[in-house]
């Protein structure tokens, strides 16, 4: 059965990928998300994506298949976004081999997704997106781990036997954008963006409510800094696509969180778990610069407050985008 799940993912993958190419690529980016940058090596640990931005298109090219208005509306204009990523999750001490009751449990979740972005207007733009993955030793977390410390010639930890189960993994989301000040344009600028959402699957049951300020030179002509899994960015930029760009920026999200895998444990068999926080707290600071026309870096700095009942403090960890326009 492991077998079969592997290679439907593989052949999953292998076809998300394939897509690019015939589609055409209009950007890539490369995210990768560690707590190394907040000087701690637990919880939510590590993540690497890989994301392809396709050409965006109008509304009015839609002549096969056309949504409701209400979703895509005549003057609207959308994008897709295709991805893979792994994520992983541990305790926070990788020198105990057996199961720590009162600790999160070790977790990887391997997953490829599509997102599609629908600039409704100016001022407001939805993102939806599916991820359809794998939770557990499938998602090879622990091997990604082992290896980058051996690599980097750190702690090895001690306790991927005790991780979450197999399980196969869905995540699907929605989040609407709305810029009620300010607006990307030449020069010095600034912007508030306010976004509210959800996700739904067995991965993440939560509703969610955000903001970020930008100030900057020749601000990018989308909705803010990226994230994983889902604060994502339109690549395309009608202010500044071919100029240099720098621009600060802060903002907080909160959650209010019904269902965590990684903390309630496997969905259909029995697991590690522990008691999550129903309310939970993102706070993040950061810059990004486009110092050519093809190339743009960002560098944004989370601290997260406590997710379950025993966890001695906060979560600081760090995210650096690398994009590249084609």
């Amino acid at each position: 059965m492991k077998k079969n799940i592997n290679i439907l993912f593989t052949i999953s993958m292998l076809s998300l990928l394939s897509l690019p190419v015939i589609a055409g690529i209009e950007e890539f980016r490369l995210i990768f998300e560690n707590d190394i940058f907040g000087s701690t090596d637990r919880y939510y640990t590590h993540s690497t994506r890989f994301e392809f931005m396709l050409n965006e298109r109008n509304a009015q090219d839609q002549a096969r298949f056309k949504p409701p208005e209400k979703i895509l509306p005549e003057n609207a204009s959308y994008f897709h976004t295709l991805y893979f990523a792994q994520h992983i999750y541990t305790p926070s001490d990788l020198t105990v081999s057996e199961r720590m009751e009162d600790d999160r449990p070790y977790a990887g979740w391997l997953y490829v997704g599509v997102a599609t972005n629908v600039r409704i207007s100016e001022k407001t733009e939805n993102v939806f997106s599916v991820n359809v993955g794998l939770v557990g030793s499938s998602a090879l977390a622990g091997q990604t781990q082992t290896e980058f410390h051996r690599w980097i010639d750190s702690q090895k930890p001690m306790g991927w036997d005790n991780q979450l189960l197999d399980e196969p993994a869905v995540d699907v989301s929605f989040v609407r954008n709305y810029r009620p000040c300010g607006r990307p344009k030449p020069g010095l600028a600034y912007d508030a963006i306010f976004s509210t959402g959800a996700n739904i699957g067995n991965v993440f049951i939560h509703g969610k409510i955000g903001s970020v300020v930008r100030i900057g030179i020749n601000l990018p002509d989308n909705y803010g800094p990226v994230g994983v899994p889902d604060k994502m960015y339109a690549p395309h930029n009608e202010v500044g696509s071919t100029q240099k760009s720098f621009y600060l920026f802060a903002g907080t999200e909160v959650r209010g969180v019904l269902r965590n895998i990684f903390l309630d444990g496997n969905t259909f068999r029995s697991s590690h778990s522990v008691d999550k926080k129903p309310l939970v707290v993102d706070a993040y600071c950061g810059f990004e610069t486009k110092f050519c026309e093809k190339i743009s870096l960002l560098y944004m700095y989370q601290i997260r407050s406590k997710e379950f009942e025993g966890q001695e403090d906060s979560h600081r960890y760090g995210t650096f985008a690398f994009s590249y326009r084609f």
